[in-house]
């Protein structure tokens, strides 16, 4: 019998750390209940500066490089949002939301070879939500056991919901679709940072 989605693990420990251009990152080893193969999940990473204050209407600003290793081992906030979908069966009830909302999750299959020349097929997820609801940090998005199973890296992202991701005033303090330009840095992000 396969497991495709169980947000219960059979273990998990703290994980390697992997250096990328953006700073260095420890995350969690992971087990996806019934399966053989590890993965290494990398939560709660930010790819762009908290849209806050004067920011919050404006376009996304890369995350400045980290000097420290980022202990990258807790699902983030979700993005402000209405919070009716906490109450469908997939909703997480105990997330929290915060404008502080651009981070991604990466989940990394462990290398099963000695061959480190191999690189793994990357999957990016946006969720879906309509624009106006969702969060990479839902059960049903966790990317552990697709990484197990299919070889290959999952990342999943935040963007900008409703009014914060789409208000415009025709000015440069909310010229529209920030959401947009939320899911295209971290997009560059991905490009930029995992091989």
């Amino acid at each position: 019998e396969t497991v495709l989605f169980s947000k219960d693990v059979s273990s998990a420990v703290l994980g390697p750390i992997i250096s990328t251009k953006a700073g260095s990152f420890q995350g969690t080893k992971v087990i996806p209940l019934g399966q053989e193969h590890a993965v290494n999940a990398f939560l709660g990473i930010p790819y762009a500066e908290p849209p806050t204050g004067p920011q919050r209407f404006n376009k996304p600003k890369p995350f400045h490089f980290f000097p420290d290793v980022f202990k990258a081992t807790d699902k983030p906030p979700s993005c402000f949002q209405v919070d009716f979908y906490i109450h469908l069966p997939w909703g997480d009830k105990n997330s929290s939301m915060s404008e502080d909302c651009l981070f991604l999750n990466l989940w990394a299959p462990e290398r099963r070879t000695a061959d480190k020349k191999t690189l793994k097929p990357v999957m990016v997820w946006i969720h879906g939500g309509g624009y106006v609801v969702g969060s990479s940090a839902m059960d049903l998005y966790d990317g552990q056991v697709m990484s197990a199973l299919g070889d290959v890296v999952v990342v999943t992202m935040n963007y900008r919901l409703s009014a914060f991701g789409f208000l415009n005033t025709f000015t440069d303090d909310a010229p529209g679709n920030q959401a947009l330009y939320d899911q295209l840095l971290a997009l560059q992000w991905v490009k930029t940072n995992v091989e």
